[in-house]
């Protein structure tokens, strides 16, 4: 856990942001990509308040780091920070990268080669103090994400994810006003995904100002953000709380995003024909007929390593893609008859042994299946 930061800047409003910028693909995420369009969104967050731009690569959130971090200046619009006007064309003002205090971590970490992990660590408290004053300011930092054994290291001797670690408790240490995270976790192997996760949640729980995290994986966003921002083709498509976003998912695009399983089928009096699968489900619903788009939540699906009793109606015998932990949950991708997404509990695939390519049989029940009119 990391240390509470007292920053009086940031116990005032928090950002707020109407971003208005010509979008042009880039290869910060390693896609081809030839897309452009004009990125126009508005975001709010409070201080103390996790927020979480989600969407898919090339849909303009890397151009929102660089508008908030002062990387590109706004084509139209307005960013203030705590009350401070950063960026706004109409008024001829714009705040150079330096004068902002905007911390950002990158999907690459970007440590200095030729510094150890402990001047790293200090790199921005050393602009203000001594470099001794400085390496005491990173010590709640050190604890809090466990580097003691690290100091002395060069980053080409870290792993992805020690790396990664170093870059988010040097970016704390300079105590920035406004936290960007772009893309933190993905650089980083499932494993040590996990951990870090962990540990940034509860830092980011501790940090007083406003944070942005900035995702394309609905894992990392419904589990570290208290509010979610939706992003497709450089427009808000659904903002809302985790639950809600998960819940209520207005769009097929948000609905995948959410991590449900989306399907389309064909509906007969509750027979439901399930489009290139070879198997039909049950549903209660036979109001609605015909094609129809199909939602299952992940955690409405059982797993089993025998037939279950009592012949469910919805039960067919499938096999383990993929394991991934996600903190309290791990979720379960089962290849065919039907490819779908399953949560369950740690415990649950350590007593089922649960690991690609073992046989098992999936359920779930006709009242978990909601359907819509297609």
């Amino acid at each position: 856990m990391g240390p509470v930061i007292h920053q009086e800047a940031a116990q005032a409003e928090g950002l707020r942001a109407r971003i208005v910028a010509r979008h042009e693909s880039n290869d910060r995420d390693g896609h081809d990509r030839s897309s452009s369009f004009t990125l126009d969104i508005e975001l709010e967050v409070g201080s103390g308040q996790t927020a979480a731009l989600l969407g898919p690569n090339g849909s303009g959130k890397s151009t929102t780091v660089d508008v908030l971090a002062g990387i590109m200046p706004l084509d139209d619009g307005r960013i203030e920070l705590n009350g401070r006007l950063l960026d706004e064309p109409s008024s001829n003002v714009y705040v150079a990268t330096d004068q902002r205090n905007v911390g950002v971590v990158f999907q690459q970490s970007l440590l200095f080669e030729h510094l150890n992990v402990l001047d790293n660590l200090a790199f921005g408290p050393a602009t203000n103090s001594s470099r001794r004053v400085a390496r005491q300011k990173v010590k709640p930092w050190i604890e809090a994400f466990d580097l003691g054994r690290l100091l002395n290291r060069r980053p080409s001797e870290l792993s992805g994810g020690e790396a990664q670690r170093v870059a988010l408790a040097r970016t704390l240490a300079a105590e920035p006003e406004l936290l960007l995270l772009d893309e933190p976790l993905a650089a980083v192997d499932v494993t040590a995904r996990t951990e870090l996760r962990r540990t940034l949640r509860g830092c980011l729980a501790e940090f007083a100002g406003p944070r942005l995290l900035i995702t394309h994986d609905p894992s990392d966003a419904f589990l570290l953000a208290d509010r979610i921002h939706v992003l497709e083709g450089g427009s808000v498509v659904q903002t809302g709380t985790p639950q809600e976003i998960r819940l209520r998912p207005r769009t097929p695009f948000v609905a995948a995003l959410a991590g449900l399983n989306l399907m389309t089928a064909s509906n007969d009096s509750g027979v439901l024909t399930i489009d290139d699968a070879a198997i039909s489900l049950r549903t209660s619903n036979t109001a609605t007929q015909g094609p129809v788009l199909v939602t299952i939540a992940p955690n409405a699906v059982a797993l089993h390593l025998e037939s279950p009793h009592g012949s469910p109606r919805n039960a067919w015998p499938t096999v383990v893609a993929s394991v991934e932990p996600l903190g309290d949950i791990t979720r379960i991708g089962l290849d065919r008859p039907l490819p779908l997404s399953v949560d369950v509990t740690p415990d649950a695939v350590a007593a089922m042994d649960l690991r690609p390519g073992l046989e098992i049989w999936a359920s779930v029940k006709a009242t978990e299946i909601q359907l819509d009119a297609a």
